[in-house]
This record gives structure tokens, sequence and C-alpha cells, in this order.
């Protein structure tokens, strides 16, 4: 009789194997390899992830997640970009001199890796130079699997070494921020801030239109510097933030009230203190830049006070550019009205295009 129970069960347990679908043919090992490069201002992260831990994380509600035929893993690279991206780049952080760097899915594609199936995303993350100092950190599967081992190779010009992630270290971080690096480059990041900054220089250009005397304008450039100073101390202290819409429509408000102001108002002076407080919302827009900085590679306070001086030196050019053209500009009758209907239109398409983003 034992003997028969024991053909059933043994029978039974062949027949369930024949009919599980391969899909669950997960094994269990959670593996990723990660590849960090630079080349032409462009940090590539090369991700091979197990195939069944990337479907977990980024496609969760997916009703088909469980099969695993060639042609379904295809059909996933091709149709899940989006969810991979925002997958990835939420659990993976990469910091470059203390900034949090900006990257973007370019690559997904299906690969067998020790035939087993593995994701392959390749992110790009542009710089401005090759870091001193940088960190990764990884937070990918270990809430699914705590047994989850990264492998990480590094070449960062300099910079070069091999890791291994695990639930326990999840952080790799290599090199160290020269004080002399700190400050040259966070006063080229202040100074492109600004110079590149087309609201804040049309919001400049709208405040300096305004300016009936130079006391005026040396009252609106102090006022503007020392509020977007303000602004920076708070953000770094992370004393307050401010989300990234309501700072982008304050900055587009402001270009349109001033431009406004000085239209319908031509004779009177802008109210100090409002201008302050519109610098305070452009101040915000400077700091978002420092709000993930990181303090690891240290000279935090040496880099911030360069970051700002950028700034000011940037501002205090284009006002030496834009006021002489404008006090020429006056002699046309026509040519100030006509520019700052133009910063009205501006800020009401900034507006605009906030809301509509």
């Amino acid at each position: 009789m034992v003997k028969k129970w024991f053909v059933f069960l043994a029978v039974t347990l062949v027949l369930f194997a024949l009919c599980v679908p391969v899909t669950f043919a997960h094994d269990g090992d959670s593996l990723a390899y990660s590849d960090i490069s630079i080349k032409d201002g462009v940090i590539t992260y090369k991700l091979q992830l197990d195939m069944y831990d990337m479907r977990a994380g980024a496609t969760q509600d997916d009703p088909d997640r469980q099969f695993t035929t060639p042609e379904e893993l295809n059909r996933f690279v091709s149709n899940s970009r989006d969810e991979v991206e925002a997958f990835l780049l939420s659990q993976i952080k990469l910091y470059g001199d203390n900034l949090q760097l900006d990257g973007k899915l370019t690559q997904l594609n299906y690969v067998e890796k020790d035939n087993q199936p593995f994701a392959e995303a390749i992110l790009e993350y542009p710089v401005r130079n090759n870091p001193q100092h940088f960190v990764l950190d990884y937070d990918l599967v270990f809430n699914m699997d705590e047994w989850h081992v990264n492998y990480v190779t590094l070449e960062l010009g300099k910079l070069k070494q091999n890791a291994v992630l695990v639930n326990d270290l999840r952080e790799f971080q290599v090199g160290q921020m020269s004080f002399g690096h700190a400050i040259s480059t966070y006063f080229q990041l202040g100074l492109e801030s600004f110079s590149f900054g087309f609201n804040h220089i049309l919001f400049l250009l709208a405040l300096l239109i305004g300016a009936r005397s130079k006391k005026q304008l040396l009252m609106y450039i102090g006022s503007f510097a020392v509020a977007h100073s303000l602004t920076l101390i708070i953000v770094s202290l992370h004393i307050l933030t401010l989300p990234h819409k309501f700072v982008e429509s304050g900055i587009a408000l402001s270009i349109l009230y001033i431009a406004l102001n000085n239209l319908l108002n031509k004779n009177k002076e802008q109210n100090i203190w409002l201008v302050s407080c519109f610098s305070l919302i452009h101040g915000f827009g400077f700091a978002e830049i420092c709000s993930g900085m990181s303090n690891k590679g240290g000279h935090v306070a040496p880099a911030l006070i360069a970051y700002n001086v950028g700034i000011v030196v940037s501002l205090v050019v284009i006002v030496l550019i834009l006021y002489p053209l404008i006090h020429y500009i006056r002699r046309l009758n026509w040519a100030i009205s006509a520019i700052l209907i133009v910063l009205s239109l501006l800020g009401i398409f900034g507006l605009i295009g906030v809301y509509l983003a």
C-alpha cells in the first residue's frame, strides 16, 4: 500500500513539473553586473540585471510577467522602456563631485548570460568634466531579495575600481575632490546657471527697464543677489524646498508682472519688497541644482560659496551688457514698449508651459 502511494506521488510530481510553464524558471540567483565608464563628457552605466528581477521591479502589474519565452522577453524590452527607466532612475543614484547626476535610458536589450535571461540597460549621464569623486547609490532588488549581488566595474579616467554591492553595502564611492577642483567646478556651474538661465535673464531685463536711476539699479541688483544667496543657504541646509512646478510658475509670473507693471505704470517705481520676493523664487530655481547635493566628496561650504560667487559674477557681467543697451534703446519711443509686450507674452507662455508639461 505504501509503495502504491509512493508511486502515485512520484507520478503526480512529474506531471506537475511537465505542466508548469517555463516561466517559473527563476532559479533564485539574483545577480547584476554594472560597468561604468566615461567618454566625451558622458558617463555610461551599462547594467545587466536578471530579467526576472527587472520585470518584477519595473512591471509589477503586468499579467504576463510570468512568461519567459524569448518572444515575450523581446516584447518586454520593446514595450516597457518608460517603466524600466522610471524604475532604474528611482533606485540608482549617481553623484559626481557631490552633485547628483541626471540620467536617461538610451538602450534596453534582452541578452543571455550564463544561460540565464538578463535585461541589459544603458543609462547615460552627461557631465561637465571627469569627476574627481564619484558615488553610486544602488538600491535595486534588495526589497525583493536580500541576497541580491551586484558586481561593479568602474573606469572614469583616473578613477578605476571594482566592487561588490550587497544588502549591507549598497553604496560605492571612489576618489576625493580637491579644494581647487571644488572651487573651479562650482564657480563655473554658477556662471552657467545664470548665463544660460533664459528666464532669469528675462526677469533681469524687465527689472533693468524699470530702473529710473543708478540708485534703483543698484537696489534691484543688490536685492536679487541677496535674495538668491539666502535661498541657496535655505535649500542647502534642507530647511525648505519648493515643488519644481511652483518655482517655474513663480519665475514666469515674475517676468509677466514686472513687464506689465513697467508697461502700464511707466513712471512708477517697482516695489523693492516685491522684487525681493520674486528674487527669492528665482533663488529656488538656482538652488534646485544643489538640492540633491552630497557631502561625501568634501569641501561643501567652499563649493557653495564658489557657486554663489559664479552667479553674482554672471549677474554683474550681464547687467554691464544690458543696461547700456537699454539706455541706447530708450531713444526709440516704441522699442521699450515692444520689448515689454514681448516679455509679457513670454511670461504668459511660460505659465501655460509649466502646467502643460
